[in-house]
């Protein structure tokens, strides 16, 4: 009995090998911790500030540094990242200082095109934007309301790090100035800007 029952012990372990071959392999879920710094430019002009030599620096209402933490999961092709950042804009002057501050809460998911290159779009969340100047002869506090915009992003990717280029679009609608409610006279500005943004995972 044995020996008739070989071959065809033989032939089901021949069938069923490729089956096990063709098993698709169980997705792995990774999660890194984050850190990034990006430079900003463009959006509407905020202020203006004249220097006595002639020159002059503007505060821009993309602009102008962004540091922050954050997560990124990666599961096969995709990826979700999630970061917290203070982004900011300052100029100082020998009569006083003028800066432009929001704190920035993202989304983002990536579709990675290979082991260097992604691509992602998602939503940005800018909470507190303040534009605050303090000048012998002008002090003064605008505040805006919270606002939602949409990022758009390519990435490249070595080691650790990773280099994005980004397009924000966004709008802030002005709400208090000097501590008065002004949000009836429904003014608005444009913070739409691109950026360069560097990150480090680990």
């Amino acid at each position: 009995m044995n020996l008739k029952l070989f071959p065809l012990a033989s032939a089901l372990c021949v069938l069923t090998m490729p089956a096990l071959a063709e098993a698709p392999s169980p997705q792995t879920i990774e999660t890194d911790f984050l850190v990034l710094a990006g430079l900003t430019y463009g959006g509407d002009d905020l202020y203006q500030v004249e220097y006595e030599d002639g020159s002059d620096t503007e505060l821009k209402a993309g602009g102008l540094i962004s540091v922050g933490a954050g997560l990124i999961t990666h599961f096969n092709q995709y990826s979700i990242q999630t970061t917290l950042a203070y982004h900011f804009d300052s100029a100082d002057a020998d009569n006083g200082d003028v800066s432009f501050s929001r704190w920035s809460l993202e989304l983002l998911p990536f579709y990675n095109i290979d082991d260097k290159h992604r691509v992602g779009l998602g939503l940005t969340y800018h909470m507190s934007p303040e534009l605050e100047s303090d000048f012998d002869f002008d002090k003064s506090t605008i505040e805006f309301d919270s606002a939602v915009g949409i990022v758009a992003e390519y990435g490249y990717s070595w080691d650790q790090s990773t280099v994005g280029v980004r397009f924000v679009s966004i709008d802030y609608d002005i709400s208090e100035l000097n501590g008065m409610d002004v949000g009836w006279a429904d003014v608005s500005v444009s913070g739409n800007h691109l950026g360069v943004y560097y990150y480090y995972n680990f």
